[in-house]
């Protein structure tokens, strides 16, 4: 076995392993702080847990987020949280609609699904 090897075995562990956590143990102060002050880069690896956990903490977010709204004025529709971020899955927020998507809109709505004069339907391929 290479020493670059070992050092991507040793990387690519766990970061609740014990040889992960005897490192962590290892350093002193001066290094923590000197970590500290390094800019993080990504979120580092996640395991199944990790995305369990995210994914209760999500519904938990969401369900306290629909109780506080049935127990309110109930007006609208309840503001839900965005999901908590994970490592690789971009954020699910919406691009704002230009003035002419939300006339197009309209105008589907209120002719119950025509189209507008000189737009015609194209088939997806």
């Amino acid at each position: 076995m290479t020493w670059r090897l070992l050092h991507d075995l040793i990387v690519g562990l766990p970061g609740e392993s014990l040889t992960k956590t005897a490192m962590r143990d290892s350093l002193t102060d001066e290094d923590l702080a000197e970590l500290a002050d390094q800019p993080r880069q990504g979120h580092g690896q996640w395991g199944r847990v990790d995305f369990r956990l995210a994914a209760i903490e999500d519904a938990l977010r969401q369900q306290t987020a629909i109780t506080v709204w049935l127990a309110g004025k109930r007006e609208g529709q309840p503001v839900l949280p965005e999901p908590v971020p994970r490592p690789g899955i971009g954020s699910r927020r919406r691009r704002k609609l230009s003035a002419a998507d939300q006339a197009y809109l309209a105008h589907l709505r209120a002719n119950r699904g025509a189209l507008p004069d000189g737009m015609k339907f194209v088939a997806a391929s």
